[in-house]
């Protein structure tokens, strides 16, 4: 979920690329109830998203799959990632720009978490 829609596409796009089936929405709003979302393995998110805080993103979606870890990304994000996370195990935090190796390694180790 990311505003700026040339990277959530870019993004989307590669991870299609790599056989991850993709869901895309720009906004909090945009997405479906959590609870009809089913077998997600990760939602990646933009930190800063407008009407719901990333971190509030990350804690939603862990009410209704806990299991499910949640990656949020952000220029933002470079300095006090442990700030951000809060101690929230379920999240993780990558710095813009993304690296895309360096993401899909992240990918793939969560969706096994």
């Amino acid at each position: 979920m990311d505003l700026d829609e040339p990277f959530r596409a870019g993004l989307a796009q590669m991870l299609r690329d790599d056989a991850h089936e993709v869901l895309e929405f720009a906004r909090p709003a945009d997405v479906p109830p959590l609870e009809e979302l089913h077998h997600v393995a990760v939602v990646i998110a933009e930190y800063l998203l407008p009407g719901e805080h990333g971190v509030a993103l990350a804690d939603r979606v862990h009410r209704a799959h806990p299991r499910t870890p949640v990656l949020l990304v952000s220029v933002c994000l470079r300095g006090g990632v442990d700030v951000v996370v809060g101690g929230r195990e379920f999240v993780h935090a990558l710095g813009k720009p993304i690296d895309y190796d360096h993401l899909h390694e992240h990918v793939h180790a969560l969706a096994s978490f």
